[in-house]
């Protein structure tokens, strides 16, 4: 009976030690990240950034992000819809065409850091910055890609983006490994808090989708593709295209 009694409670240790390991090793598993795919993610958000920057918004940064376009600050302050008290945004300082250009280009300055993965953890958090200001400026001239951008900006300001392929790892192992990657550059998978919140992130953003899709539109009529093509706000030139070949987008 005294040898039942004492092999009992180190039989429940050891199972609760292998159950701790399973879970350990099954959270590795699902929520760990290749360094090379956060490289990808980070060279993808760059390359986002410049054409948003310099394409879709600097042409029009002065009649959607100054005092002397469609909405002044004023206007956006006054509207408690648009304008929460929390809110800032770095636009908010200045109305001038100048200074929302500045920023404009600043923002594209960034973006081609991050792309390049130059110093890449302040590259990360000033393009989370200047994002979040412009989706806050004025949020009738952005969409909710853009408040996904943003978030996914946050998030990666606790991840390695820059332990591969970037101009912080030709520095590193130009340094002999004496650098903040010294523990990337010994894995090529990294596991955290961060990337189970990056990953339950994108997660949501379907699973929260997942009710609106559940309509005849999407269903039964097949006719969300069209519909979506022809939302004025959102539609590009290449919607005016493909919005005429119905068999195409049913």
């Amino acid at each position: 009976m005294s040898m039942l009694g004492t092999t009992e409670p180190i039989r429940s240790s050891y199972s609760a030690v292998a159950s701790e390991r399973w879970h350990r090793r099954w959270a590795r598993t699902v929520f760990s990240l290749d360094l090379r795919s956060l490289a990808l993610m980070r060279i993808a958000m760059g390359l986002l950034l410049l054409y948003d920057a310099l394409v879709m918004r600097l042409p029009v940064i002065v009649r959607t992000h100054s005092d002397h376009g469609v909405m002044p600050r004023e206007v956006l302050t006054r509207s408690h819809f648009l304008f929460e008290p929390y809110s800032w945004s770095l636009y908010m300082l200045n109305g001038t065409p100048a200074y929302a250009t500045l920023l404009c280009l600043l923002t594209a300055a960034a973006a081609f850091w991050l792309l390049l993965g130059y110093r890449t953890r302040l590259a990360t958090f000033v393009c989370f910055v200047l994002q979040y200001s412009v989706v806050v400026r004025n949020p009738l001239a952005s969409d909710a890609g853009d408040n996904v951008l943003w978030l996914m900006l946050f998030w990666s300001l606790f991840l390695p983006l820059g332990a591969r392929a970037s101009l912080d790892r030709v520095r590193f192992l130009a340094r002999g490994g004496d650098d903040v990657l010294q523990r990337e550059s010994h894995t090529s998978s990294w596991v955290s808090a961060a990337t189970f919140v990056l990953i339950a992130q994108l997660i949501l953003i379907y699973w929260m989708s997942l009710p609106h899709k559940m309509s005849d539109t999407w269903l039964s009529e097949g006719t969300a593709l069209q519909a979506a093509l022809h939302l004025g706000s959102h539609a590009r030139d290449t919607a005016s295209l493909l919005r005429d070949f119905d068999e195409l987008t049913r």
